[in-house]
């Protein structure tokens, strides 16, 4: 991760403006949601229109420089300065396009195997005759030592990135890292970004989001391939009876971290389960409520107290609950589990929600030690089987859950009761509000042959196959 970079916090606000794109997520988990007032995206000012009957100015009338501009660049590590034998090492990637320059060097720290690396970007002629042929910027990376052949990494070409014209691209070497985040758009805005390690090749994390410049819809994803999780947060107004987007005052986006599912190896879906910690492998939900939401009660120590989510296809649901002390019966600690069984669009750009936009869940209780049912319809009510084990101080319940087959998005939520019946805290994947659940939170699929986790040691270990090809940032 590029320890520099600002990261987006789940429900944090959305980019405020052209200069400001998009905050990269780069291998962390979700942050915890802050208390409701700080949560609300901000709303930026509307831009002004055009003046009726401007046009922007021709492109003949504009230099290459402005009309397509280079990317913004951070070198935290610095300019290693000429290499060795440079002109000759760039033989390759010049040939045919002379002049072909070095305009700016960037230290890219190590590989993992130690080798010195420096990324480059190239001067590159335009062909004079096409006026209006987008002027590249490329960037290469080459070994400091004077062995190897130079790769290209990136070839990018701002032609303004939507009607806006304001498009911008960001590049940003670290050790072993290269980052690029693009900004585009007309009214409705959007930006993305993607993490790659440079040798060898792999990509490690990406985020992607857009909003409306005149208003609150917005969306933003991410997702971090080091530590697989990720999170999603979306929010369009409902519709008046008129059909007319409703203005509110502080609109609160849905949040969700993402539960991952897992091609789970069928023995550990069956019983293997009852042996096997999830490990690293799942969403997990701190008792401070970092990696999902702390929805009430007080905050305690990471430690504390931790709800763990990962499923498998079926789908079924793996639910890892830990803390000092898990307390039976009605009035000791519960689960609940809000499901909703049919798919539905959540699509920020449409101008307003109509009541039916969101079907509603259904919901359910059961005790976080047992998994008996105590609220909710028993008619379709999941699957649930517990074990359950530990040591003072330090106790577990795990709970393998088998969903209906229909099961388009969902919130699971640990309230964690103290010794007087009392909630001490109540931990969840989803920043729910029970009176107005909206849209939940998905499963996010992970490909077997990208990423998966397997059975080591007695608990699931996360792993990762490298790509067939090399990723482009």
């Amino acid at each position: 991760m590029l320890g520099w970079l600002p990261v987006l916090a789940a429900c944090g606000p959305r980019p405020p403006s052209p200069v400001d794109p998009l905050p990269l997520v780069a291998g962390a988990a979700p942050a915890a949601a802050t208390a409701p007032s700080d949560a609300m995206p901000s709303v930026p000012e509307p831009e002004e229109p055009p003046a009726t009957g401007t046009e922007p100015p021709p492109p003949g009338g504009r230099d290459r420089a402005s009309l397509f501009p280079p990317p913004a660049e951070e070198c935290p590590l610095g300019d290693p300065g000429p290499l060795a034998d440079e002109a000759a090492r760039l033989v390759v990637p010049c040939a045919g396009r002379a002049p072909c320059t070095v305009e700016w060097r960037c230290d890219a720290g190590h590989a993992t195997d130690g080798a010195a690396l420096v990324v480059l970007r190239l001067a590159v002629p335009s062909d004079p005759e096409l006026e209006f042929e987008c002027h590249a910027f490329e960037y290469w990376l080459l070994p400091a030592a004077a062995e190897g052949p130079p790769e290209m990494l990136l070839r990018v070409c701002n032609d303004g990135y939507g009607a806006s014209g304001i498009g911008e691209d960001t590049v940003v070497v670290g050790d072993n890292r290269l980052v690029h985040s693009t900004y585009g758009g007309s009214a409705w805005r959007w930006a993305t970004s993607r993490e790659v390690r440079l040798v060898p090749r792999e990509l490690l994390a990406e985020s992607s989001g857009g909003w409306w410049n005149l208003g609150a819809n917005t969306e933003q994803h991410s997702w971090s391939w080091e530590t697989l999780s990720g999170s999603r947060e979306w929010y369009s107004p409902p519709c008046d009876e008129q059909g007319e987007p409703l203005q509110e005052e502080e609109p609160a986006l849905y949040c969700a971290s993402y539960v991952p599912q897992f091609q789970l190896d069928a023995a550990f879906v069956r019983d293997g389960w009852r042996e096997t910690a999830l490990g690293e492998c799942g969403v997990r939900v701190a008792a401070d409520g970092s990696g999902g939401f702390l929805l009430g009660g007080t905050a305690g120590e990471v430690g504390d107290a931790a709800l763990t989510v990962a499923a498998a296809p079926g789908p079924v649901l793996f639910v890892e609950l830990r803390d000092d002390e898990l307390r039976d019966g009605a009035d000791g600690d519960r689960l609940e589990l809000w499901l909703i069984d049919r798919m539905f669009e959540t699509d920020y750009m449409n101008p307003c929600l109509p009541p039916v936009a969101i079907p509603p869940p259904r919901w359910w209780v059961f005790g976080a030690t047992d998994g008996r049912l105590f609220e909710g319809e028993r008619d379709g009510a999941p699957q649930v089987k517990v074990v359950r084990g530990g040591e003072a101080g330090a106790h577990w319940a795990r709970l393998r859950i088998r969903l209906p087959a229909s099961t388009a998005a969902l919130a699971v939520v640990f309230s964690d009761v103290d010794d007087g019946g009392v909630v001490e805290r109540t931990l969840s994947t989803v920043r729910l509000d029970r009176d107005d659940p909206g849209p939940l939170g998905p499963l996010y699929p992970i490909p077997g042959e990208h990423a998966g986790c397997a059975v080591e040691d007695g608990r699931l270990a996360p792993f990762r196959h490298p790509p067939d090809e090399p990723v482009s940032p």
